[in-house]
C-alpha cells in the first residue's frame, strides 16, 4: 500500500513544529517506527532537536543531504512507518521530491 503524504504549513510563528511534535507523538502512541529528519541548516535552538517556541522539542537528525541520511539510515517499510521532514524548504528540491516518492511508493508515510 502507498504511504501518505502529509504537509503543515503556514506563515512563521503559525505553530507548524507545534503540530509537527503533536502527530511525531501521536505515531509513537501507536508504537509506530519513526525517523524524524531537519535540515542542518536550522541550527535556530539546537542542531539534533527540532524545537518549538515554547520549548517543546523532540530529538532528530540533522541532514546535510540525503547522501548522508541514506548512509546513516536504511529508510524502508520493514524500519520506519513514517517519517517526519522539518524546515523542508531548506533542503534540495529535486532530489527531496524524488526521495520522498520512493519512499511513498515503499509504503512509509511522510508529514
Amino acid at each position: 500500500m502507498r504511504g501518505t503524504l502529509e504537509t503543515i504549513v503556514g506563515a512563521m510563528f503559525a505553530g507548524k513544529t507545534s503540530e509537527l511534535l503533536k502527530r511525531i507523538l501521536w505515531a509513537k502512541h501507536q508504537d509506530k517506527n519513526i525517523l524524524v529528519i531537519k535540515s542542518k541548516i536550522d541550527n535556530r535552538y539546537s542542531e539534533e532537536l527540532i524545537s518549538t517556541h515554547n520549548n517543546l522539542s523532540h530529538e532528530c537528525f540533522p541532514m546535510e543531504n540525503w547522501q548522508k541520511v541514506k548512509s546513516k539510515f536504511t529508510i524502508n517499510k520493514k524500519n520506519y512507518d513514517v517519517l517526519f521532514l522539518d524546515e523542508i524548504q531548506f533542503m534540495d528540491t529535486k532530489e527531496t521530491i524524488e526521495i520522498i516518492e520512493g519512499f511513498l511508493t515503499q509504503g512509509i508515510d511522510v508529514v
